[in-house]
């Protein structure tokens, strides 16, 4: 809480907007800086309402009346920590996020809510403004790598807290620019883009990897173990009209010909079997060949690649396209990927 008896001394106050004249001229944010004795009487107006519902008005639960104390205080380095808590981008949300939390406040049953989004977004700035906010590399690395796809809000939370628990994550983005909805579905007088660069900067700090213009293709290559038993994990993602579909797989090489040079010309490969499957193997899928495998070779409708090729195989890689259906659900969602055996 803030003041115990601010919610009676104090009403609603919120910022104004710049001059209609200049806004015309540039796609800048339109509202002016709020002074800080001001924000802090507006911290001062949150209650000690016992069940705080703006936790759960809040999708994020936000420890809303714990920060909102600390700002009435002047405590800005600790009420970014409890900000950070909960929310990875308090910048995004105290900006955009429609404040379900104030439609919760337990004060607006009868007064004018506090005016936590403006409180949110001015902590944030402030912690920016003051250096509180830096890379917060893991101490330990964990050894294992993950792929995010999409550079939404959702994808970049989620990339940021695997990079501080100590994984190799990169993010996978199908536009030239990281962020989303965040870049390309917002106006900049909503919210300016430097935002997001700015937190991108954090994050690659951290550690995170970024590759934009990424089409959502897998092309999965390697040399199979001599014998059998090599495997491979590819991440498949395709475009639909129910959005997009992702799903990981696994190419098990159960038997293939190999040498320490390229095929002899004149020379039949050996028989060999390889096994595509879904990871876990819990979905029943359908597999189709768009394209032609090595002659000889054939790729069931269950995922099995087998056969003789019918000549020597001289090329060092031999790649066609893969097409995946999901049969579990009536859209019958559907990846298609390249796959290329590479011979040694």
């Amino acid at each position: 809480m803030g003041k115990v008896t601010g919610f009676m001394e104090y009403t609603r106050e919120v910022p104004q907007r710049r001059d209609p004249a200049a806004r015309i001229k540039d796609w800048f944010e339109i509202y002016l800086p709020f002074p800080e004795d001001h924000l802090r009487t507006q911290a001062a107006r949150c209650m000690d309402c016992g069940v705080p519902f703006c936790h759960t008005g809040c999708p994020l639960t936000n420890i809303i009346p714990d920060w909102n104390d600390l700002v009435y205080r002047g405590r800005w380095k600790e009420a970014v920590r409890q900000l950070h808590a909960t929310n990875n981008f308090p910048e995004f949300t105290g900006r955009i996020c429609p404040a379900p939390c104030e439609a919760a406040c337990v004060l607006g049953i009868n007064e004018p809510a506090v005016t936590i989004k403006q409180i949110e977004k001015t902590i944030i700035d402030r912690a920016f403004e003051e250096g509180y906010i830096g890379p917060e590399p893991a101490a330990v690395r964990s050894g294992k790598r993950v792929a995010v796809i999409g550079s939404g809000p959702a994808g970049l939370a989620a990339a940021q807290q695997l990079a501080r628990a100590g994984h190799d994550v990169t993010v996978f983005e199908k536009n030239d620019r990281i962020g989303g909805l965040l870049r390309y579905g917002i106006p900049n007088f909503k919210m300016e883009k430097h935002l997001i660069d700015r937190r991108l900067e954090q994050m690659r700090g951290e550690g995170v990897k970024f590759q934009t213009k990424y089409n959502g293709t897998a092309v999965l290559s390697g040399t199979p173990a001599l014998g059998t038993g090599a495997s491979y994990r590819i991440t498949l993602s395709a475009h639909n009209s129910v959005g997009t579909v992702t799903q990981r797989f696994t190419l098990t090489v159960v038997g293939f010909y190999v040498s320490t040079t390229v095929l002899p010309t004149g020379k039949r490969g050996s028989p060999y079997i390889a096994t595509l499957a879904a990871v876990g193997g819990v979905k029943p899928l359908t597999w189709k060949a768009l394209s032609s495998p090595p002659t000889g070779i054939k790729l069931s409708s269950t995922g099995v690649l087998s056969g003789t090729p019918s000549k020597a195989l001289t090329a060092k890689t031999y790649s066609f396209n893969i097409q995946v259906t999901d049969s579990t659900t009536s859209k019958h969602q559907t990846a298609v990927a390249a796959v290329t055996l590479r011979l040694t």
